[in-house]
Parts: C-alpha cells; sequence; structure tokens
C-alpha cells in the first residue's frame, strides 16, 4: 500500500527496499526535501512506524485498505514524531451486509518475451493471490473483517559469470590458460608465480587448494562458468479487525496484522558455492491496535488507543565450508569465510558478510485525542508514549573479509599462492538500544467567517536520546583530551573518552536529554472572494525529529567493547590465507572479550 504514496504527486521513492540486514517492511519515502526516515506512518490512529530504519510498517494490501492519507508542509499540532510528512492509514471494517472479495495476479516468464537484448527470458514465476471477508457477528453490534494476501516468487536465472582455478591451474600449470588467450593472460604469463612453477615464495596454499574444492568444475581452459542465484520467495500478509458498537455515541475496535517473509537461502537450493552472494530470510512484522472512541456530548469526543508493533528478521547465510573444513588457522564468528577477487576470479559469500544477522524491533504504547467544538473553535489536545525495544546482530566483518588485487599478476594467482592484499575483521556489531517517545499537543482550528480560517497550535516534543542497555556507548569532551584528562571508567583509554559511569556522561546514553523542543504551528486559508473558487493557503511551523534506530549500529563496535583489525600485504608470504594471523603480534586477537569489571583499552 505505501506505494499508493508517490502517486500522490508529493513524494518520492528513495529505496524500494530496506537494507538487507533487517526486514522489508516497506519503501523508503522522502516528503518536502526531508530524510527518508521522517515521515510518521498512522494506521488506525496509531502509531506505524518501523522505528529501526525508520519507516513504515507493513502497511494493509489495497483490498483491505478503507483509505490513507499523506499530509505534507506544516501540519497542525496534533501531527507529530516526525517533521516531514504524515501518512494516515484506515484498514476497512464489516457492516451488516457481507461483502468480499477473491484476486489472482500472475507473471510467468513462459507467457512473456525475452527483453530484446537479453539472451534468454527472465525466468520469472510470480504468484500473487488472497480475499477478503467482512460482515457482521452480532447484527448492529458486532463485526468482523479480515483478508489474506499471499505472494509466491520462483526464479532461476543463469545471469552471472566468474573465473575458477581449472584442474590444471591447481597443480601450478597455467599454460592452456595463457594459449586461449584469457583475460588478463599477459600478466599471468608474467607473473612471477608462474615463472617459478610454484616454487619458492610462491608455492600452492592447501587452503586455497582445499577451498577450489569446494567450487564449481569446468573444462574451459580460462576457467569461465556461468551461475545464477536462484530466488525462491514466500510472502504473505493477514489483517483482521473487529468493531465493537457499545452504544449510538461509544464503539471500540480491535486490529491485527501479521506480515511473513521467507526465502530460501540461494546456496542451499543449488550448492553451488558461488551461489552464496545472497542471504535467506525469515522475516515477521505483526502490528495490533485497540481503539475506543467515545462521543462525550454533542461538541466533545475522545479517541484512545493502545498500540504495539513488533518485526523480527533473521538473515541467515550459507556456511559451505568453515575455516577448518579448509585447514585454516583463523576463528570466523559466523563459519564463513568472504573472499573478494578485484580482477579475475570469483567471490565467495560477498557481499553477504554485510547483510547476515538478526534484530527484533519492539515498540508499544498508548495516544489519547480529545477534540472540543466551541461555537467557531474546535479545539483539540492530546499527547501519546511510545517505547522502542530493540536487540540486533550484524557481522558485516566478523568473519573477515579476504581481498585478492593481483599482487603477482591475477587475483586468481595470489588465492592460489595465499598471498591476501588486505584483511578487515572485526567483532559483531551489535544496536541493542531504547528509546522513549514522549508528545504533548494542543491546537486549535478557528473559523474567524465565511472567507477565513485558522488553524494554530503548540506541540511540546521532548527528544530523549537511545539509551544503550550493555552500557557500551562513549562521548569525547574535547577540554578533557586537551587537559590530559581520562576515563575514571577505562583509564587506559586515551584523553577526552567518556563511557557510562564517567562524570558528564547521560546515564547509558552518551547523548543529553532535549526538554525544550516546543513546536509552534501557524495555518491559514483565505478566500479572497468569497465565491468558493479560489483559495489562497499558508502556513509554517517548527517540527523536530527523531532518528532511525540502526543510526547506532556501529556505535559500540569501537575500542574497549569491540575490536576491528586491518592487515595490509607487505612481500610474499606477510598475509596469508592459511594463517592470516602468523605474523601479527600477539597472534590471532579473535575472539575478543571485554570485561567490564575488568576494562582496558586496547592497544
Amino acid at each position: 500500500a505505501t506505494d499508493l504514496i508517490p502517486l500522490s504527486g508529493l513524494a518520492i521513492t528513495t529505496s524500494s527496499s530496506q537494507p538487507t540486514y533487517t526486514m522489508n517492511t516497506g519503501p523508503s519515502i522522502s516528503v518536502a526535501g526531508g530524510m527518508s526516515w521522517s515521515v510518521q506512518y498512522n494506521l488506525d490512529g496509531a502509531p506505524h512506524v518501523d522505528t529501526y530504519v525508520g519507516t513504515s510498517m507493513p502497511l494493509p494490501f489495497p483490498d483491505a485498505l478503507q483509505e490513507f492519507r499523506l499530509s505534507t508542509g506544516s501540519q497542525d499540532a496534533s501531527s507529530g514524531g516526525h517533521s516531514a510528512a504524515v501518512v494516515d492509514a484506515v484498514t476497512k471494517s464489516g457492516t451488516n451486509a457481507f461483502h468480499g472479495d477473491l484476486f489472482e495476479f500472475f507473471r510467468n516468464s513462459d507467457l512473456n518475451a525475452r527483453d530484446f537484448f537479453s539472451a534468454s527470458g527472465d525466468g520469472l514465476k510470480r504468484n500473487q493471490f488472497g480475499g477478503v471477508l467482512g460482515g457482521r457477528i452480532v447484527k448492529d453490534k458486532l463485526f468482523f473483517f479480515l483478508g489474506y494476501q499471499g505472494t509466491t516468487i520462483r526464479q532461476n536465472l543463469v545471469n552471472q559469470s566468474a573465473y575458477v582455478p581449472t584442474a590444471a591451474e591447481l597443480k601450478g600449470d597455467f599454460s592452456q590458460y595463457i594459449a586461449a588467450g584469457c583475460p588478463s593472460a599477459a600478466a599471468t604469463a608474467a607473473s612471477p608465480a608462474v615463472l617459478s612453477h610454484f616454487t619458492g615464495p610462491f608455492t600452492l596454499s592447501p587452503a586455497a587448494l582445499k577451498i577450489s574444492s569446494y567450487l564449481p568444475q569446468t573444462s574451459d581452459p580460462c576457467g569461465h562458468v556461468l551461475y545464477g542465484t536462484p530466488v525462491h520467495q514466500t510472502q504473505l500478509q493477514a489483517p483482521l479487525r473487529i468493531d465493537y458498537r457499545l452504544s449510538p455515541k461509544h464503539t471500540l475496535f480491535a486490529r491485527y496484522i501479521i506480515t511473513r517473509i521467507e526465502t530460501e537461502i540461494p546456496y542451499d537450493i543449488t550448492h553451488n558455492a558461488l551461489a552464496t552472494n545472497q542471504v535467506g530470510q525469515d522475516d515477521q512484522a505483526q502490528a495490533l491496535a485497540l481503539g475506543d472512541t467515545w462521543l462525550i456530548n454533542a461538541t466533545t469526543v475522545n479517541s484512545f488507543h493502545l498500540s504495539g508493533t513488533r518485526v523480527g528478521a533473521n538473515t541467515p547465510a550459507a556456511v559451505p565450508f568453515t575455516p577448518k573444513d579448509v585447514g585454516m588457522n583463523f576463528y570466523s564468528y559466523y563459519g564463513f569465510v568472504p573472499i573478494l577477487m578485484a580482477g579475475v576470479g570469483f567471490n565467495l559469500s560477498f557481499p553477504t558478510n554485510f547483510a547476515a544477522g538478526s534484530d527484533t524491533i519492539t515498540n508499544f504504547g498508548f495516544n489519547d485525542d480529545v477534540t472540543l467544538v466551541r461555537g467557531s473553535h474546535q479545539f483539540a489536545f492530546g499527547g501519546q508514549l511510545t517505547r522502542s525495544l530493540l536487540n540486533a546482530q550484524s557481522y558485516a566483518w566478523s568473519q573477515g573479509l579476504f581481498i585478492f588485487a593481483g599482487v603477482f599478476g591475477t587475483p586468481l594467482i595470489d588465492f592460489l599462492t595465499g598471498n591476501v592484499v588486505s584483511l578487515h575483521q572485526a567483532n559483531p556489531n551489535p544496536d541493542n538500544v531504547t528509546q522513549n517517545l514522549f508528545s504533548l499537543y494542543a491546537s486549535d482550528n478557528w473559523k474567524v467567517n465565511r472567507r477565513l480560517s485558522i488553524s494554530y497550535g503548540l506541540r511540546w516534543n521532548p527528544f530523549l536520546p537511545m539509551s544503550f542497555k550493555n552500557g557500551d556507548t562513549y562521548n569525547f569532551s574535547l577540554s578533557n583530551f586537551y587537559n590530559d584528562i581520562r576515563s575514571t571508567v577505562v583509564p587506559t583509554a586515551p584523553p577526552g573518552l567518556l563511557y557510562v559511569g564517567d562524570k558528564g556522561v547521560n546515564g547509558k546514553s552518551g547523548m543529553n536529554d532535549q526538554w525544550r523542543h516546543v513546536e509552534p504551528r501557524l495555518g491559514i486559508a483565505w478566500d479572497p472572494t468569497g465565491s468558493g473558487k479560489t483559495v489562497i493557503r499558508a502556513g509554517t511551523g517548527i517540527a523536530y525529529d527523531t532518528i532511525r534506530m540502526d543510526i547506532h549500529e556501529n556505535t559500540s563496535s569501537v575500542a574497549p567493547f569491540r575490536i576491528t583489525v586491518l592487515q595490509s600485504f607487505s612481500g610474499p608470504g606477510s598475509l596469508t590465507l592459511d594463517n592470516p594471523y602468523g605474523s601479527y603480534p600477539g597472534g590471532n586477537p579473535f575472539p575478543y572479550n571485554y570485561s567490564a569489571r575488568t576494562p582496558v583499552f586496547p592497544s
């Protein structure tokens, strides 16, 4: 349903999907030049935001959506949470009459012509199907509405290529490769490893030979192979809404919606180690809202909502082999070994390393809104409170990233001789934070006369920073740095660095609360002629924003809590695939564990 928002012409899609390390809950949308996380989403009057990445929670599919509204520019004081725009959506409700529908949409490459520039069809098979049903449970009292939408996607393209070691090359014989004029044949012929017949400092790496046994085999003299990354994905969404009419003046509702995305790990389908460049998905989003609308009298209405949302995302990566399986003296936190070749060769588990991980985002809270009509004034006041909890773990660098760049001819030759040009490894990076979101507002829509209306109000939207549950955050004091003052919590840290427990650090946040965030709003609508054919509108206001939680994705990944090690090639055998930390001072620093009881800043 979020795809409908850009159709209004007031917004643009900045990204059609979320980062691969979490669930794709919806596209990133920018309104009025705002950031992609500066749009507030509400569903049935309750907040409906994925606070991890700042976009919407999954909105109902079109057949289950009653309406949506996009408010831009200077909104009235009742709109808050984010600064650029507000999207309000409403799910359908049941009535005394029973209504429903069924649908199916499908795409099949067998029915489509191939692209003019493509050698074959796209192999896509996509089915989207479902239906809705709404009606009464008790006439004039109790109503239901439910729906289901399922989507299956199957695509088995063979549209990627790589160069793997041939049987001859695994014995140190590149003569066929050179004779066939394969890519970088001249550089291969001039390689000191080839010229020495892989002797001396250029002997073949046992780990490289073992890794090569997991690669597809080919009789092509260049080692050229074609492969694909198949997509086998299943999605579902099921909304349910119950409405109860206590009296003509008092109604209740409950709404629940669940969305799931399951994607098989491509390697589990093909068992081809080259297809380790994508992760799988086991993601689920849930949203619950309870609402109470009470018409207190002819001029006063109170609307109260309790709500909660939860996203659980797991993006598993393939592990075709572990370092131990191939004889490497190396510790990988996840198990697989990412290899990147900057040139002719192949890649393994890249960029999978940046996507593997898991996260759980939970939000719960309430909001209450009161509207009063007094003469030509419509007053409104209310507020909301939300608590956000995030537990995330990513593995961006924790299994190491081995880069081969062709120092001795081609990346493939460097790989076979075990000469790594760069190794980047770090601890897994957690993002375990909590945050309270709180605001109050008061506003008035004043119809001055039949030609002039004025809307004005005030919103109090204090900033309460995210709190790190494990206290693994820091701050920096420039004055402490100049005065050579060190932390009392981590005394061995460089001057100027401050940690949770040090004087001047706010709790477990590392940032100060901002209580003075007051947001005035003013809007005017004027009919200059009184004919109703021309209206001039103007508005102004101040709005503060809330940052997305993944902004702290790397905050806790610094010393002394965690470490990052970068090693670079300095000569044959200086950084080897078989024993990457063989020449590193002190040996392999991983696994690294920080002790809060005896904190030491690593040197």
